[in-house]
């Protein structure tokens, strides 16, 4: 039974192999093609390609950034539960949908953020014009709906421009 099964696939090896280069793997070039030209030798050792960023460098998003600090209502203290994580929304004004979203464990307050391209949801879009920014100290730590005992924070002039500065605001509501 296996017998036929293992001809038809030796065959069928035997007519497509023989086709199969495996020593020269660029087809020839056409008359009157130029060749590709390949390095004589690879670069040498700590040597980069033109234009390859040095190694360590992560490479930048380029774009403006939106800055400020967030605090605790006094009536909340200052300080989080240490397995809470703050997660910092950019949203576009009237929409559900975050554009960017930052996650950070271990905050302390006053906390400094930073939020722009590079803490964008997708790779498509663009960080600019106007969005409205908001915070949830989560305590699980779970991205979701809020939970009794999260604290939200909203900035209360949104929308603001991306690239501003000194976006300053409370977590000020309690789950």
């Amino acid at each position: 039974m296996r017998a036929p099964f293992l001809w038809g696939l030796a065959l069928a090896l035997a007519f497509l192999l023989p086709g199969c280069n495996t020593q020269n793997a660029e087809p020839p070039p056409k008359p009157g093609q130029a060749s590709v030209e390949r390095p004589a030798e690879p670069f040498a050792p700590g040597e980069l390609p033109p234009g390859h960023p040095p190694i360590g460098q992560s490479a930048t998003v380029k774009g403006a950034t939106i800055t400020g600090r967030i605090s605790l209502a006094s009536v909340l203290g200052q300080k989080a539960p240490p397995e809470a994580v703050l997660f910092l929304i950019a949203r576009r004004p009237g929409s559900r949908t975050p554009l960017a979203v930052t996650r950070i464990q271990e905050v302390t307050f006053p906390f400094s953020y930073t939020i722009g391209p590079q803490h964008m949801m997708t790779a498509s879009g663009r960080f600019e014009g106007e969005v409205e920014i908001s915070a949830r100290l989560d305590r699980d730590g779970f991205v979701g709906p809020p939970q009794p005992g999260d604290l939200m924070g909203v900035y209360p002039n949104n929308p603001v421009s991306v690239g501003d500065r000194n976006i300053d605001f409370k977590l000020n509501k309690l789950y």
